[in-house]
């Protein structure tokens, strides 16, 4: 039986094992089904199936398998390597349909040529595993059938065919063991050539290269651990705090780093002037002898006034007959002592008197105001050096609370009696009542008998000596408030020249030819001792302040072309280093004047801009009236008016400012409110219409670090800073006070900061980082109306405020920012940059 058996089984021959192997197969395949349907077994056995993917990669060069093999062979979980035909058919079942195309290169180049057959020599033993590949022309598309371990590939069919491949019987042990290898046909390479293979990247797997813990209190530590839970918790209450404020308890602010000033020592000094007394040698023998000569003269002297002071004596004592009959002797005396009285006051009309006594008198105001001038400089004095004794701060105070409380009362009570310190006019140099900020300091006010009842109308500094002051004062006002009496002779306009050398008395004062009071001045460059005066009337005369005289070293030329209104600002434009300067003006009547200055005073023709009113500017608001009568009386008026308002196109100047980089350029503000900018090559159009003020212009000041900016004061109570070129305002400062911004003046050692004064008495130091309040504040009591303000062109800052009674009061910024922290012109320009792009954006 058992041979029989034996045989039959070599009978049935390979039909046998055929069937044998594919029961097993299909086993095999039923078992990965299953597999595939739990999920739970999939997800453990996830690692295993992604270490299979990465060996199924495998690189084909004309169809010959070229994949690196590793040199280490990996194991798998059991330890077992694993059949290379069950890993692919788990792969292939455990992978869903959508994610087919991206393993398809690697499961086909997994799958061995010889392992597929066409569907007509399949065995029909075989079971039915069919897959269906559709290719096309731009992407290559797989579908897997996941009844089967066996997958359809495209990789041999043509573009736009649909091939049928069914795996054949074979025997997995033989074929898996020793594939077989199958030359392709040339028609058969022809098409794998010309096909497409879509070739998937997918992303790796995140490698994690550092990894930092939070810290952790263990709980063993209960003292640490509640420290660590109560900081959290009152963090954590911190930021809800923080989220749900509106603003009250935490704000957002900007901080500046201080940084120390730091004080420039100057090394260099200044040589002893010397001066050549000629040919002549002095030895020791001829001053002895010179010197003993003056003694001998003096002793001579004396002894002659003893003498008469004897017979004065014995002349008293004489009876009255020897008087009567010495009546020649006396008259003969009397002569005598009247030439000798004669030749010893011969000395007070010599010509070197006056220097002298000037000399003298400025040595005695330095000693007695060393303190401020040195505080000018921005030199501190130390206490124990002072010569003269300071007066207490107890006193100090009770004067200013006495004068604040008289001020109060005189505002209070105009129409009685004036107090005694409002009677009572100030000595000199003597600060007017002020309220001042801590970082200001008042140091002195230059004032004179001949300043009294006038108002200071323009003020400008030397060229070269910066401590030369030349202020212009108006006519005399009449009375004054107290209804006392001008004690000025001279009733017309005067200009007098300040030195810091004796703030008491003026070095200079120039009385002009007219009753007209003065409008403006200003200095040349080229020659510092002109200067330009420009007076209420239109005329300009030009002064030399080295000669004590009252008459004009250059006029005007009697010819047409004259201002006919108030001249109110000038200015020296060089023309180049060989071609000299030209003087600039501009007047009420509408026009900017160049003037050519030789032996007089000439008008360059034609004149550089003859300024139009705007469009509307002239227009008054039209009242109406429900009256009949007063309805036709205002319609004629406001058809007066309309027709004048075509005649009068004319709009009258009141400020210019040159550019510091163009000659050529300059702007100008009118009394309508324009700012033109304008140019000496046009002389009927404006270059440039900036935004215009809404009331009169009274000041336009070029910034000294930079020719891009200006400022602008107008009476509509505000400042503005414009850039060149761009219409628009950049920035707007607001007077606090709601008063008429009458000067404006940029500081010399901040590119940042200026200066603005009121006409209720207020001096306003702003900064362009801060467009809303002043930095700085100085407020005179008494409310004058103060004119110009200017900064000294120093190192140290210094603020010169002139007002209407015909005071120059001198401030000195005590605060570190209005220094400038001794920073360069480049440094000084690239802080302005900054500051404006801040303040604007």
């Amino acid at each position: 039986m058992q041979k029989s058996s034996s045989h039959a089984e070599q009978r049935k021959g390979p039909q046998s094992s055929l069937m044998r192997a594919s029961e097993r197969h299909s086993t095999v395949v039923s078992r990965l089904s299953r597999s595939r349907r739990t999920r739970t077994e999939s997800r453990h056995r996830s690692n295993e199936v992604w270490q299979e993917l990465e060996s199924t990669v495998h690189v084909l060069d004309n169809g010959v398998d070229r994949t690196p093999l590793p040199l280490q062979k990996r194991p798998n979980a059991n330890g077992v390597p694993r059949e290379s035909h069950q890993g692919m058919s788990s792969i292939s079942l455990l992978l869903p349909l959508e994610s087919s195309s991206i393993f398809h290169s690697s499961l086909l180049n997994a799958s061995s040529i010889d392992a597929l057959n066409v569907a007509s020599n399949t065995s029909p033993y075989s079971p039915s595993q069919t897959g269906f590949v559709t290719a096309s022309s731009s992407l290559t598309s797989v579908s897997v059938d996941r009844r089967a371990s066996v997958f359809s590939s495209s990789t041999l069919s043509a573009p736009g065919q649909t091939v049928q491949y069914q795996a054949g019987s074979f025997q997995l042990e033989d074929a898996f063991s020793a594939p077989k290898k199958r030359v392709l046909t040339r028609e058969e390479r022809h098409m794998w050539f010309e096909d497409k293979t879509t070739v998937v990247l997918c992303e790796t797997p995140t490698i994690m290269l550092y990894t930092h813990q939070d810290e952790i209190v263990p709980n063993e530590r209960k003292e640490e651990l509640q420290e660590v839970q109560d900081r959290n918790a009152a963090y954590a209450e911190l930021v809800e705090a923080k989220r749900v404020d509106e603003g009250t308890r935490f704000q957002e602010k900007g901080s500046w780093t201080f940084i120390v000033p730091k004080k420039s020592i100057h090394c260099s000094i200044c040589p002893p002037k010397k001066k050549d007394a000629g040919a002549l040698q002095v030895t020791p023998w001829l001053l002895r002898d010179q010197f003993t000569a003056l003694l001998a003269e003096d002793t001579d002297v004396m002894k002659d006034e003893e003498e008469e002071v004897d017979e004065e004596d014995g002349e008293l004592e004489e009876t009255g007959e020897e008087q009567e009959k010495e009546v020649p002797s006396e008259t003969t005396g009397e002569r005598s002592s009247l030439s000798n009285n004669r030749s010893m006051l011969s000395w007070m009309f010599a010509d070197s008197l006056l220097p002298t006594l000037r000399v003298m008198e400025r040595v005695v105001v330095q000693n007695t105001m060393e303190e401020v001038q040195l505080s000018y400089r921005g030199i501190t004095m130390d206490p124990a050096a002072r010569r003269v004794p300071r007066a207490s701060e107890k006193e100090e105070n009770s004067n200013l609370e006495e004068t604040e409380m008289a001020v109060a009362a005189e505002v209070q009570e105009p129409n009685d009696v004036a107090p005694a310190v409002a009677a009572t006019p100030l000595l000199k140099s003597e600060l007017p009542p002020l309220r001042i900020s801590e970082d200001i300091k008042g140091l002195w006010t230059f004032r004179s008998p001949q300043t009294r009842d006038r108002a200071v109308t323009c003020m400008a500094w030397n060229c070269k000596e910066n401590d030369i002051l030349a202020v212009g004062y108006s006519a005399v006002r009449g009375q004054d408030a107290l209804g006392v009496e001008p004690a000025n002779t001279f009733q017309g306009g005067i200009v007098c020249c300040w030195s810091l050398k004796n703030p008491l008395a003026p070095e200079r004062v120039i009385q002009l030819n007219t009753e007209a009071g003065v409008s403006s001045v200003a200095f040349s460059y080229e020659h510092p001792s002109l200067l330009a005066v420009g007076n209420m009337e239109g005329g300009i005369l030009i002064y030399d302040i080295q000669k004590d005289s009252n008459v004009p070293a250059i006029k005007t030329t009697l010819t047409s072309g004259q201002h006919t209104g108030a001249v109110w600002e000038m200015k020296w434009v060089a023309r180049g280093k060989e071609r000299g300067e030209f003087l600039m003006s501009i007047s009420g009547d509408g026009r900017v004047v160049q003037w050519a200055v030789g032996k007089t005073i000439e008008r360059v023709a034609p004149d550089l801009m003859t300024l139009k009113r705007q469009g509307g500017a002239a227009c008054e608001p039209v009242i109406a009236d429900n009256g009949t009568n007063g309805g036709k009386r205002n319609g004629d008026m406001q058809q007066r008016r309309r027709r004048d308002a075509l005649f009068s196109r004319q709009c009258g100047g009141m400020c210019m400012d040159v550019s510091p980089a163009d000659g050529t350029v300059y702007v100008v503000g009118t009394e309508d409110g324009s700012v033109h900018q304008c140019n000496k090559s046009q002389t009927e159009n404006y270059e440039l219409d900036y935004a215009p003020h809404s009331e009169l212009v009274y000041r336009v000041r070029w910034s000294p670090y930079s020719d891009e900016y200006f400022l602008t004061c107008s009476a509509d109570w505000s400042s503005r800073l414009y850039r060149l070129g761009q219409s628009t305002q950049l920035l707007k400062f607001d007077s606090p006070n709601q008063n008429a911004v009458q000067d404006i003046a940029w500081s010399y050692t901040n590119s940042t900061a200026f200066a603005t004064v009121t006409a209720q008495g207020n001096v306003e130091l702003w900064t362009i980082m801060d467009s809303i309040h002043p930095r700085s504040t100085v407020q005179f009591l008494d409310q004058r109306r103060l004119a110009c303000v200017l900064f000294a062109e120093q190192d140290a800052a210094v603020l010169v405020v002139g007002d209407e009674k015909g005071d120059v009061t001198l401030f000195r910024l005590l605060s570190p920012y209005y220094s400038g922290m001794n920073m360069l012109a480049d440094e000084q320009e690239r802080q302005l940059e900054e500051a404006i792009r801040k303040a604007i954006s």
